[in-house]
């Protein structure tokens, strides 16, 4: 019988125990819970934290590209002398104006 309950458990994830006393089992039984709960709690942290790498890692990168791209548009303003405009919706027709001054004055378009 024993040898069946081996082979049994041998490619499985249970445990079988086998206590002649409750007070021995009840004692052994909340040592496992215990142990299996903190096991679990390390392990969902430890997915948690990969997340939150990761996340970093993305945030680095965006912000990396967002510092390049702020430089070519600082550049781009430069180059063709165009203001700093607040980003408000009524400043369109500002905007289209500026821009057609700087490329009638930079490309002789009209």
């Amino acid at each position: 019988m024993k040898n069946k309950n081996k082979a049994y458990i041998k490619n499985s994830s249970l445990i079988l125990l086998t206590f002649c006393s409750i007070f021995y089992s009840r004692i052994v039984l909340e040592l496992i819970s215990k142990t299996y709960i903190d096991y679990s709690l390390e392990e969902r942290l430890a997915d948690v934290q990969l997340g939150i790498d990761f996340v970093d890692d993305q945030l680095l990168l965006v912000q990396e590209r967002a510092e390049k791209l702020q430089h070519q548009l600082q550049s781009f303003r430069q180059q063709y002398n165009l203001q700093q405009i607040p980003n408000k919706p009524t400043t369109r027709f500002f905007v289209k104006a500026q821009l057609r001054g700087a490329f009638t004055k930079n490309f002789g378009l009209v």
